[in-house]
């Protein structure tokens, strides 16, 4: 097979396509597909292609939570335009759990 065939067949099985729809996608058929995994070098390439696929939506979940709890703190001290008491409440309660309406001012 063309290099280009190889690795569109590649990425599309490390993105979790079936066999079939992989190989319609590389434009190759079900029994080509089943060669090229007999392969041992294809399928390292294609398991490099999961562990990076993999480490991509790590650091974009990483990414993710982080911004989404920098919101949510802003939120909390009140530093997100909008953001009523019920909000703070809320975000306190999801953070925190039910004991966190329980602190007296001034308490961590």
């Amino acid at each position: 097979l063309p290099l280009g065939v190889d690795l569109d067949l590649a990425v599309a099985l490390a993105t979790g396509l079936t066999r079939v729809a992989a190989g319609e996608r590389a434009g190759v058929s079900r029994a080509t597909v089943d060669r090229r995994l007999r392969d041992p070098q294809f399928r390292l390439t294609v398991l490099e292609l999961l562990n990076d696929r993999r480490d991509q939506l790590l650091a974009s979940s990483i990414e993710a939570a982080t911004l989404a709890n920098a919101f949510l703190i802003r939120v909390l001290i009140g530093q997100e335009e909008g953001a009523t008491l019920a909000h703070r409440i809320r975000v306190a309660t999801v953070l925190r759990g039910p004991g966190v309406l329980a602190l007296k001012p001034g308490e961590p």
